[in-house]
């Protein structure tokens, strides 16, 4: 358990780091980045396609698998992401 933990924490501090400079440089503003790969039909667009639809397929089986109560469908909204 003290690996997994480990593994956590590293993978935590690498998404933070990496998010930090993302931001530094490219900006906040995220949409137009994730949008107009989409819209050109390049790799980057169909990896953005994929992700998005792995999230909404996770949060939704979330959901129903807590028989969508309110708090199974906050779980399957704020969870993924």
């Amino acid at each position: 358990m003290a690996q997994f933990r480990m593994l956590l924490t590293v993978i935590a501090v690498v998404i933070v780091a990496f998010t930090i400079a993302a931001v530094a440089n490219e900006g906040l503003n995220l949409l137009p980045h994730f949008f107009i790969p989409i819209f050109a039909l390049t790799w980057q667009g169909q990896f953005n396609v994929d992700f998005t639809s792995y999230l909404i397929l996770s949060g939704v089986w979330m959901a129903w698998r807590g028989g969508f109560t309110v708090g199974s469908i906050t779980l399957g909204v704020l969870a993924p992401p």
